[in-house]
């Protein structure tokens, strides 16, 4: 897999983010995927894992933003990257106002994400 089949899944992550939509942000991932959010919560396969993030983007995350930076990519061969990122979230209203920044590590098996592991950083 080459850096910008990378590059456009996490284009595609942010961009869905911030058009608020939840299962456009799932369809980078894998049907089996999982995901590990930040409160450490699994998510498992890809409708879950989108219908979580519409409500997110219907309630606490409504009108956010986000912005995620490719820090590092490793191909473990045979179709599989492990890849880490870090991210801002802008969050207009609610509990989590303000700045949040997250490191993630997402493990990509054939084009899709198949592991997600998001950690918020601590200020």
């Amino acid at each position: 897999m080459s850096d910008a089949s990378v590059e456009r899944i996490l284009e595609e992550l942010q961009a869905a983010w911030n058009s608020g939509d939840g299962h456009r942000l799932a369809a980078v991932f894998a049907e089996d995927a999982t995901m590990v959010d930040v409160r450490g919560r699994m998510l498992k396969g890809r409708s879950h894992i989108g219908d979580e993030h519409q409500t997110l983007f219907e309630t606490i995350f409504k009108e956010s933003t986000f912005q995620i930076e490719l820090l590092d990519a490793y191909s473990l061969g045979e179709g599989l990257v492990l890849v880490h990122t870090s991210s801002i979230a802008h969050i207009p209203d609610g509990p989590r106002a303000g700045q949040n920044h997250g490191i993630q590590t997402q493990l990509i098996r054939n084009g899709e994400i198949f592991a997600f592991q998001n950690t918020l950083c601590a200020e």
